[in-house]
């Protein structure tokens, strides 16, 4: 049996994407795992938040998911790992540091961040050719990298942070976010965010703590899912942000299988699969 805890602190309940990871897990991944054959074998599950976690139930096994990328040598000195039989991890980066840790008895999986696409709006006939920036603006690296838009495209560039539409209120639901985003020819974000756009059709190029460049095709989305589409550990961008735009608006088409959630059910059934047989 799947025993589910949805670690979501109230500092969660704005916009962000692991709150909304987690609301399609639990509606397309989470049925999935809980009609599996166990064995008798009881495993707890989480979504672990920041230093969020969950107190680990004697005779279980538990796997973990991390969606943060903090200073892991803090949070093991912490013990925050212990009593963990398995890391679920959405970027490269996060997957290579743990396996570096060498714990005892702690198995590492990555599986790339996906969404769930049905609940996308369908795309419009015709789109505003601006740029909209949607994620959280909520440091100062984030907003000077979300600057360098507004000086290259001046007047074409709107936000969406916090579910804020250039800063005015109220704060709109997700859903609302999601059909404003929608009409916009151009995006820029990271994380679940780029998907999002990615996947309502948008072109777009990632922008968060760094500038990460544009996903012209399905090799460059392929390169950025590796880091979960973090500018600070993957970059595609030629040097330039107007040469990168040139061949963005010449790119191809993005597959959006390759980021819809339902394809990336048998990778966590095998992650189950894998804690059972140790």
């Amino acid at each position: 049996m799947i025993h589910f805890h949805d670690l979501l602190p109230a500092k969660h309940s704005l916009l962000q994407g692991s709150t909304t990871y987690a609301t399609d897990f639990k509606q397309i991944i989470l049925p999935e795992l809980q009609n599996m054959d166990t064995k008798g074998e009881q495993i707890d599950y989480c979504i672990a938040l920041n230093e969020s976690r969950q107190n680990h139930n004697a005779g279980r096994k538990h796997i973990m998911e991390v969606h943060f990328n903090y200073d892991w040598e803090i949070l093991v000195k912490s013990k925050f790992l212990d009593g963990v039989d398995g890391v679920i991890a959405h970027s490269r980066a996060t997957e290579t540091y743990l396996k570096n840790l060498d714990l005892p008895g702690l198995r590492v999986y990555f599986i790339p961040m996906s969404i769930d696409l049905s609940v996308l709006p369908t795309s419009p006939a015709t789109r505003l050719n601006r740029w909209i920036y949607l994620g959280n603006l909520n440091n100062a690296s984030k907003r000077a990298n979300e600057e360098i838009f507004h000086q290259e495209f001046p007047n074409a560039v709107d936000t969406l942070s916090y579910g804020q539409f250039n800063n005015d209120v109220p704060i709109r639901p997700h859903e609302e976010c999601m059909n404003i985003a929608s009409q916009y020819t151009y995006g820029a974000g990271v994380g679940r965010s780029l998907l999002e756009l990615l996947g309502m059709g948008l072109k777009c190029m990632v922008v968060g703590k760094k500038y990460g460049g544009p996903v012209r095709n399905d090799t460059d989305l392929l390169a950025h899912l590796e880091q979960n589409c973090n500018s600070f550990y993957y970059s595609s961008s030629t040097g330039n942000v107007n040469n990168d735009y040139a061949q963005l608006v010449s790119g191809g088409v993005i597959t959006k299988s390759l980021i819809d959630m339902n394809t990336r059910k048998s990778d966590y059934v095998a992650v189950i699969n894998d804690i059972l047989s140790v």
